[in-house]
């Protein structure tokens, strides 16, 4: 019987151990930001804040009134016109608006001059034929008004335009501040003119010139003149003071400019 191998004592058996490899760990990045760095994104933050805060509230104040339609024809075919086209999607409140950013434009070039409060206004479309397509009325309480809407201007070729028309009248006669209605209405018409960029070219036939200046023309030469006329005009109708005598310094020049605007007329038709 074999005997079992032995390793001889003198026999020295070496181990080698396989050399550790070196290994780098990359150092794991901060996930935080550096002090300064969230200190920056969060005055960013605060500045955006704010911003957006000063967006929301200036359109707040622009569109400070509510509007509330009332369709008292729901029941005809035009009133289902008047709800699908302009009530359903708001159109009507995007108008108004519009309508009253412009007018304050002219109104209230700045915050020195009184607004009118107005609160909320009710628009609604009568069931009758009216004389007038559109007619403003006082609310029951203070800032609050009334406008009724002829329904005839939906059977208009385009009742968008019209409806435009009117309820920039509306806005107008909302935003004036209470008067005489012959200067009230001058100042009505003058901002319907400048809505629709009629030239200040046109001859205007609502003057008389053995008269009242107070029109529409009289208004836009006047603001032509002296930038902001139609602010302080507005503003003065609280107390009603200097009306007269604003009529008289410049009606006699305005008259002036009629004469020598319908002169080539005349002599054409001699």
């Amino acid at each position: 019987m074999d005997s079992p191998l032995l390793i001889p004592a003198s026999t020295t058996i070496e181990i080698q151990e396989e050399p550790e490899t070196a290994t780098t760990t990359a150092p794991t990045p901060n996930s935080s930001p550096p002090f300064f760095t969230r200190q920056i994104l969060y005055r960013l933050a605060i500045v955006l804040a704010i911003a957006a805060a000063c967006i929301v509230t200036k359109q707040l104040v622009a569109n400070s009134f509510e509007v509330s339609v009332i369709n008292a024809a729901a029941d005809t075919p035009i009133g289902h016109r008047f709800q699908l086209k302009f009530v359903s999607n708001g159109e009507i409140s995007r108008i108004l608006y519009r309508s009253n950013k412009i007018i304050e434009q002219v109104l209230y070039p700045t915050s020195s001059f009184p607004r009118k409060p107005i609160n909320h206004i009710t628009i609604q479309l009568s069931n009758q034929t009216l004389t007038d397509t559109v007619s403003v009325h006082n609310g029951i309480k203070a800032g609050e008004f009334s406008v009724i809407l002829g329904p005839d201007f939906l059977s208009s070729p385009n009742p968008a335009i019209v409806l435009r028309t009117v309820l920039h009248h509306a806005m107008a006669r909302v935003r004036v501040w209470d008067g005489p209605e012959e200067v009230v209405s001058a100042m009505v018409k003058y901002l319907e003119m400048q809505a629709t960029s009629e030239t200040i070219h046109t001859v205007d036939t609502d003057s008389r010139l053995d008269g009242s200046c107070w029109s529409g023309g009289f208004l836009r030469y006047c603001e032509s003149r002296e930038k902001g006329f139609m602010a302080r005009l507005n503003w003065q109708l609280t107390d009603r003071s200097g009306l007269g005598l604003l009529n008289r310094s410049l009606c006699n020049a305005y008259k002036v400019s009629l004469t020598t605007q319908q002169m080539p007329t005349q002599s054409t038709s001699d």
